[in-house]
């Protein structure tokens, strides 16, 4: 677990938790912004300087006004594969989603295949005896998604992203800057949307023998114009389970009218 290959992109920051990704609701003519980028969480935990293959599943849920006079919700599944040494993690992400949003008028209810993610992640600089690390990720959402359903743009999305560890011992501390760029300049609701924006998270994480866990700050750009920009702080838990399985659960709490309620996720991975 000590000194593993970090990830700035996860699966949990596109459709259930923060660092990286664009609210995929807007305003109130429903929840159709741009789908974010990101990767599986548990996917930087990295072995052996050989390539391996693992797959991963997970569910998550997020929820919340956004400012707004309506309460949106998405729930989602998904399923991830990939091939990984120390050095690099390369993977594919496949969601299926569940929106319930306001429109002004009601309730709305959409489901179905969410955008395919690819996403490729490599260590820019090896741990140093100080325990320094630099890692860098590139990830790209596929416009797999109905837009005419309102999940997603039908566009693709492309994002960067850097991470910075330092570690003593047990304790790690990472800060996270990134930028994603989006091929759309409206929703599928046709509200102007930024075509850019930034990401930032900053935390701290113990390595226990088995188990490693995070408390971590999250920010973005708002990707609507005179949106409050998301703010959140998040608990994250992975652990192995006996070979070769491994257990992670994700929540966080929106501490800004822009961020989500709540969100919460759980995934479970097997890596050979």
């Amino acid at each position: 677990m000590m000194g593993h290959l970090e990830s700035p992109f996860q699966i949990k920051e596109l459709y259930v938790g923060s660092c990286i990704g664009s609210l995929p609701w807007a305003g109130t003519r429903g929840r159709r912004g741009v789908l974010a980028l990101g990767v599986a969480l548990g996917a930087a935990t990295l072995g052996a300087q050989s390539p391996s293959g693992y797959a991963e599943a997970g569910i998550g849920t997020r929820q919340g006004d956004y400012g707004l006079a309506t309460t949106n919700r998405l729930d989602l599944a998904y399923g991830a594969a990939g091939l990984a040494t120390a050095t690099y993690d390369v993977s594919v992400a496949v969601p299926v989603l569940r929106m319930e949003y306001g429109d002004g008028t009601g309730t709305r209810t959409t489901s179905g295949l969410g955008d395919v993610l690819l996403r490729g992640l490599r260590r820019l600089l090896p741990e140093t005896r100080g325990g320094f690390a630099l890692d860098g990720g590139l990830a790209v959402k596929l416009p797999t998604a109905k837009s005419d359903q309102g999940l997603g743009t039908g566009l693709t999305d492309v994002g960067a992203s850097l991470a910075a560890n330092q570690r003593w011992g047990r304790i790690q501390a990472s800060v996270s800057a990134g930028w994603i760029q989006s091929s759309a300049s409206k929703d599928a609701a046709d509200t102007p949307i930024r075509a850019g924006i930034y990401t930032a998270g900053a935390g701290l994480s113990y390595y226990g023998t088995r188990s490693k866990v995070s408390l971590t700050w999250l920010g973005q750009g708002s990707q609507y114009p005179g949106m409050p920009a998301p703010r959140e702080l998040a608990l994250d838990v992975y652990r192995t389970l006996g070979y070769p399985f491994a257990f992670g659960a994700s929540f966080s709490a929106g501490l800004n009218d822009g961020a989500p309620r709540t969100r919460f996720g759980l995934f479970i991975s097997c890596r050979p």
